[in-house]
């Protein structure tokens, strides 16, 4: 899934972009700011997270990493993360029992450790 292009920066401001009702939510936020963006394959925290990669609009050298995560009945802004001069456009998810790590070709950019507990009714 890509989104098209054509930069409105309103997706850096944190009022804006903190919290949504749904993924489809967050996706037609960014469609209708003109931006692409390519979501992460996840499997194991699919259900309470939601990563995707935005560019090329913070410049050609720099791809904009966003994790939403499931808190209640909204998705909100876990993390904004720049990853600055990528060797390649596209960025992948791997997923252990307790981590998410996300690549881009052979170079780590980030690991995540989710809450497990976060939407358990226990917590």
């Amino acid at each position: 899934m890509s989104i098209t292009a054509n930069a409105d920066w309103s997706t850096h401001d944190a009022n804006k972009i903190y919290s949504f009702s749904s993924i489809q939510e967050i996706t037609n936020f960014f469609s209708t700011a003109k931006i692409d963006i390519e979501p992460l394959e996840l499997k194991i925290f699919k259900k309470d997270h939601f990563l995707f990669s935005a560019f090329p609009y913070s410049g050609k050298d720099t791809i904009d990493l966003y994790c939403y995560v499931k808190y209640g009945e909204q998705w909100v802004l876990q993390m904004l993360y720049f990853h600055l001069r990528p060797r390649q456009r596209h960025l992948r998810a791997e997923e252990s029992a307790t981590q998410i790590l996300v690549s881009c070709g052979e170079e780590e950019v980030v690991r995540l450790t989710p809450d497990l507990k976060l939407n358990s009714p226990n917590h």
